[in-house]
């Protein structure tokens, strides 16, 4: 019951957050034909940072798949309710894109992306890079940055209001689901602990809204005095634990951010509230490497034939190549190709 309790609760809180951005988000993912002529330029092994609700990433494979495009599409979560979910619902629907769920952290997914072959492109597009304070989220970018060869993309997307109202009503719902997701969160501990240290009365969850940078963060004020005895902590009346900071970086920012870890910014789109941003980037070519593709050439047409599904299987991506990459418990396939 714990478990599916938290699948519900990490779903109702997703799509409150995409709910909150959707005029921009759907329409934007709805609307990928310049990142899908981008795709379309060569072969590419997708790899999407924290699935989630595949509503943002659906549009782009269903374009892909119109498009008669081979590709391999990989969705990375910590969640493996979640996975089953989104691979059961992506299933069904496509004949060239081929869908496999990867369990595991961001650090697992580094990873297994190093030993996927090819050009790759990469997707954070519910403000997972960058949301940070600056020098912890240039870090924390930093791996992923590295790791990236000369043919691969990334696709980042962040939420840049500065809008304290639009914050505020964001984080705190009539439903209040985030504070019961949070909560629930701190209920699993008990159970991870063996010990029942958290007790709701105990707790006061308060929303802090911050201007510099402009942020937005949750946290739990202890009410009396709290004892955590399996990790040895002691909580005054008054003490306070930080909880999930939202943080709202406009494009200057995260352009500072790119700079610092070696990313180059080739395209963005900016929604007309200035709400979400999404940005293209590469990683910025090394003084004697070879020149590097423009966006005008991105964008060129792909003239190569279209292999079938049968050449497909055999280019690489084929059961054996898979499993040799990843963990038999790690990697999650949807089906074979439809028919």
């Amino acid at each position: 019951m714990g478990r599916r309790l938290r699948g519900i609760l990490c779903r109702d809180v997703r799509l409150l957050i995409l709910v909150v951005g959707e005029t921009f988000e759907l329409c934007f993912c709805r609307n990928f034909s310049v990142v899908v002529a981008i795709l379309c330029f060569v072969d590419r092994f997708l790899t999407h940072c924290v699935c989630s609700d595949v509503r943002k990433i659906k549009p782009l494979l269903d374009h892909l798949e119109a498009l008669q495009k081979l590709t391999n599409y990989f969705a990375l979560d910590l969640s493996h309710e979640t996975l089953i979910e989104a691979m059961a619902r992506l299933s069904p629907n496509y004949k060239y894109v081929r869908c496999y769920g990867l369990w595991g952290t961001f650090d697992d997914g580094l990873k297994w992306a190093e030993k996927i072959p090819g050009p790759r492109f990469f997707f954070s597009l519910g403000s997972i890079f960058g949301n940070d304070f600056f020098e912890s989220a240039v870090e924390r970018l930093r791996p992923w940055a590295e790791a990236m060869r000369p043919a691969d993309r990334m696709l980042l997307g962040m939420d840049a209001t500065k809008n304290v109202d639009e914050i505020w009503d964001s984080y705190h719902d009539k439903d209040g689901l985030f504070e019961k997701f949070m909560r629930n969160g701190l209920v699993h501990s008990n159970r991870v602990l063996g010990q029942c240290w958290y007790k709701a009365e105990d707790w006061d969850v308060l929303g802090i809204l911050e201007t510099d940078p402009v942020m937005h963060r949750f946290v739990f004020r202890a009410l009396r005095e709290v004892v955590c005895r399996p990790l040895g902590l002691e909580f005054a009346a008054g003490d306070e634990i930080d909880c999930y900071e939202a943080f709202k970086y406009g494009p200057e920012t995260m352009r500072k951010q790119y700079d610092r870890t070696g990313l180059k910014e080739i395209a963005t789109w900016k929604a007309p509230s200035g709400r979400i941003c999404k940005s293209v980037l590469m990683p910025v070519p090394e003084m004697n490497a070879p020149n590097q593709l423009s966006l005008t050439d991105m964008l060129s047409v792909n003239s190569r034939p279209v292999p079938t599904p049968h050449e497909h299987e055999r280019g690489g991506c084929c059961e054996q190549f898979l499993k040799n990459c990843f963990s038999e418990g790690a990697l999650l396939q949807q089906r074979e190709p439809t028919s």
